[in-house]
């Protein structure tokens, strides 16, 4: 009986094939945003990619660091999950080690090193008609007109914040009820990140579980890599699209 063994080529291929599957596994890695509280940056239903090499080079399956490259920034939106607790959620990074931070429930005024960070709230002339059981804000402010909502846009304001170091964002907060307590002027610990929502009212946060050790920061959310409907032939809100499931206008969609 002849064996048949394969050819160098192929073999070649297979092994370049295996290490750049695996250069892609372990850089980019794909979450479901599971809730509102990024909204209206990110909603219930968004596939987001995160870059796991943004910092450095762990162990594979451990938190323990090879090499590292760069710190989390002020601004962005990452993926992390807290100590004692394996679930992944994903914040934004208002404030880095070192930094005093204070918040006002009431006026929605976040400070960072004593600077009122400046937000910007605008009129919302209503909705316009999106996909996917999503509607879309409809205002004379362009980047405002990249919100997105699933609740009636009535009970939110929506705002543009700009965080010191230049990263500007969306937000979202309630009319009514508050349900977050004031943050006194506190500095974050040496190795930890304060995180918020941009969903500021609904979001589970830093205001409440307190900073997270930067070994606990998985990496930035850098795009939306698809993002589904539920998939009903009708849906509960404002102006829904009625047919499709993948919300095809925020595929491969990059996040602010």
């Amino acid at each position: 009986m002849v064996r048949k063994s394969i050819d160098k080529p192929v073999l070649l291929f297979l092994v370049l094939l295996a290490l750049v599957l695996g250069y892609i596994k372990a850089k980019y890695e794909v979450f479901q945003i599971p809730s509102a509280s990024m909204s209206p940056t990110l909603v219930k239903g968004d596939y987001i990619i995160t870059n796991e090499l943004a910092y450095g080079l762990r162990v594979p399956y451990t938190k323990n660091w090879l090499f590292r490259w760069d710190k989390p920034q002020r601004g962005e939106p990452v993926v992390f999950h807290k100590p004692g607790d394996d679930r992944f959620l994903i914040k934004r990074i208002v404030g880095v080690p070192g930094d005093s931070i204070s918040f006002d429930s009431q006026t929605q005024g976040l400070m960072v090193n004593g600077q009122i960070v400046d937000l910007k709230t605008f009129p919302v002339l209503g909705a316009q008609k999106s996909d996917g059981c999503l509607a879309q804000v409809k205002s004379n402010e362009p980047l405002l007109q990249k919100a997105v909502f699933i609740r009636k846009f009535q009970k939110y304001l929506y705002g543009i914040e700009s965080l010191p170091g230049g990263r500007t964002h969306l937000v979202q907060v309630r009319k009514d009820k508050k349900k977050f307590k004031d943050v006194q002027s506190m500095v974050v610990p040496e190795g930890e990140y304060y995180l918020m929502g941009d969903n500021r009212d609904e979001s589970y946060d830093s205001r409440v579980f307190g900073g997270i050790p930067e070994d606990y920061i998985l990496g930035p959310a850098t795009h939306i890599a698809w993002s589904l409907g539920n998939g009903r032939t009708q849906c509960k809100g404002l102006l829904f699209d009625q047919n499709g499931l993948v919300r095809w206008s925020r595929t491969f969609k990059s996040i602010d």
